[in-house]
């Protein structure tokens, strides 16, 4: 068996836990929309929530998520620290934080 393609981590996991419930972010318009239309094409839509947001300040209170996601996002952010931070806030004890990450560029240039 294969490993799920990243991209549809939030939709494997709705298949394979029937009572999963997803709510997904990101800063990009145009991610969201590409993410709202899979989630659509899938029927997903009453358990897959994606929101506009920045992950460096959730709306979240604190404990109140059981596990965080995190796909190739980090080495995006200037400050990857607060992100983290954010996750580790808003996990409930016990919950479980997975992040799969590229290596973030020395420059621009090297991107």
């Amino acid at each position: 068996m294969s490993a799920p393609a990243p991209d549809r981590f939030p939709s494997n996991l709705c298949r394979q836990h029937p009572t999963a419930e997803v709510q997904g972010i990101d800063l990009a318009e145009h991610m969201l929309a590409v993410g709202r239309a899979n989630v659509q094409r899938l029927g997903l839509g009453k358990r897959i929530r994606l929101e506009k947001m920045d992950a460096k300040a959730l709306p979240y209170s604190d404990g109140s998520s059981a596990a965080i996601m995190s796909n190739s996002i980090v080495h995006h952010i200037p400050e990857p620290f607060r992100v983290l931070a954010e996750m580790a806030r808003v996990l409930e004890p016990g919950g479980v934080i997975f992040v799969r990450d590229l290596l973030r560029p020395e420059s621009d240039r090297d991107v």
